[in-house]
């Protein structure tokens, strides 16, 4: 059985759980869909509505909060014994040794839950957290293997995404991204490259895209710009810092009066969610001009909407944040003109990507984006070098035929082949990245079971 943890959602035209079994040859009747809460259950939208869609594809699932199954292991009563030899000194001591007893009880839940369906394959989409690790050690424990996939570009600041990734086998979109998790403090066994995960043509992003550019065209415009923005927040607090809400505001500003004062610039807006952009007070007004002019377009859309759906509509990508944007990767992996205003200096860390793009995909200045876009747009040919990734994009996306998709999900049908012939878990992925290598090159896999 393939376990796969509600997360992503099940709308196949954005980012989806489900992204993976088109075309992949596994039985929908072998996957178990789990929901840990019914909050989880109704994240997008009605709890029936998607019991439904997931019955409609054949799909398996089960609400977590209301199972009560339990398959006696060795693991735990030994746990529990060398638990109760513990006697804590001080007040630390007794906090350590009470989460220690939380991290046993969950640890009992999933082996018992692994164990009782079956479960091999495990396709596990959150990148962080205790109950992440809790789970692998319950893999680990009854022979099973986790699946994981890049979904947040690995920047190089020291420290960033440790302890994020556990999977036994982890695709990332190209040799960058590969070798970035490869020096980020996580236990991964096996690093494949797949390219980019989703598929980005779809019928509606596709009808939208063209709708956009015919529109665009009758109003004279001859560049267009893909904004791309990410978590916005004043910062007020310590539980996490995000892109500065001003900075943000500043950002969408600048673009948009460039709008207004040249008739041949448009521009699309794809925030990260569309509440979050609707709280942006000091660009509300100045907005609305800009839609009148007939050049500014909204994605309405936007949650989990896959950012470069939208590139086929674009002459450039720009994007903003506190780290680097993965959306904006993304983009540039498939060969949109991108650029990054770097506002927090992420240039110490990413010294290769200064050396040779500074203030050509990356800038520290926005009014200098606004103006090299504009002399871009006058003569294209004078600023060929702006936003072009051309020499790194296969580093990015290895592939770039919207096929990532296809080899992910035929890599887990020979892995599950590989278990229901009673091969182990460490034999069962050697079989599965040899037939992976065997397929799409040794430049496939940057380290593994071989």
């Amino acid at each position: 059985m393939i376990a796969i943890g509600y997360a992503e959602g099940h709308n196949l035209n954005k980012r989806s759980d489900f992204y993976w079994l088109k075309n992949s040859g596994v039985d929908a009747s072998s996957v178990l869909v789990y929901f840990n809460s019914p909050e989880n259950l109704k994240k997008y939208e009605d709890g029936k509505k998607t019991l439904n869609k997931l019955n409609n594809l054949g799909l398996n699932w089960i609400k977590l909060w209301l199972w009560r199954g339990y398959v006696r292991n060795n693991t735990i009563l030994n746990l529990n014994k060398l638990i109760k030899k513990f006697k804590p000194l001080d007040n630390i001591e007794k906090w350590i040794i009470e989460d220690l007893k939380y991290m046993i009880f969950r640890l009992d839940f999933w082996i018992s839950f692994f164990s009782f369906f079956n479960v091999k394959i495990h396709l596990e989409q959150t990148e962080k957290g205790k109950e992440v690790i809790i789970k692998q050690i319950a893999l680990n424990d009854i022979g099973g293997c986790s699946v994981g996939k890049l979904r947040s570009y690995p920047c190089k600041l020291i420290g960033n995404l440790w302890g994020h990734y556990n999977s036994n086998i982890f695709f990332t979109w190209g040799q960058d991204s590969a070798l970035r998790i490869k020096n980020t403090y996580n236990c991964l066994d096996n690093i494949l490259i797949s390219g980019f995960p989703y598929k980005i043509k779809n019928i509606k992003s596709s009808k939208e895209s063209y709708e956009i550019k015919k529109n665009f065209r009758l109003q004279g415009v001859k560049t267009t710009i893909l904004l791309i923005d990410s978590n916005h927040s004043k910062n007020l607090n310590s539980y996490g810092q995000y892109l500065p809400t001003y900075i943000l505001e500043n950002f969408y500003k600048s673009f948009i009066e460039l709008v207004l004062e040249n008739p041949e610039i448009g521009i699309i807006i794809k925030s990260k969610r569309k509440k979050s952009f609707n709280n942006l007070n000091n660009i509300q007004n100045i907005l609305k001009k800009a839609v009148k002019t007939g050049r500014c377009h909204l994605i309405e859309d936007t949650f989990q909407t896959i950012t470069s759906s939208y590139i086929e509509a674009a002459d450039f990508a720009v994007a903003t944040g506190f780290v680097f944007s993965s959306a904006l990767m993304e983009c540039a992996g498939f060969g949109i003109r991108s650029i990054y205003y770097d506002y927090s200096n992420i240039s110490r860390q990413e010294k290769d990507i200064i050396f040779w793009g500074k203030n050509k995909v990356i800038f520290r200045d926005l009014s200098k984006i606004i103006k090299e876009i504009s002399i871009y747009n006058k003569n294209p040919k004078q600023k060929d070098y702006l936003g072009n990734w051309y020499t790194q994009i296969d580093k990015i996306n290895m592939y770039r035929d919207d096929n990532g998709c296809e080899r992910i999900g035929k890599y887990l049908k020979c892995l599950q082949d590989g278990f229901n012939s009673d091969l182990n878990c460490k034999n069962s992925i050697k079989k599965a990245n040899q037939k992976y290598i065997t397929k799409w090159s040794e430049n496939s896999i940057l380290s593994g079971n071989l």
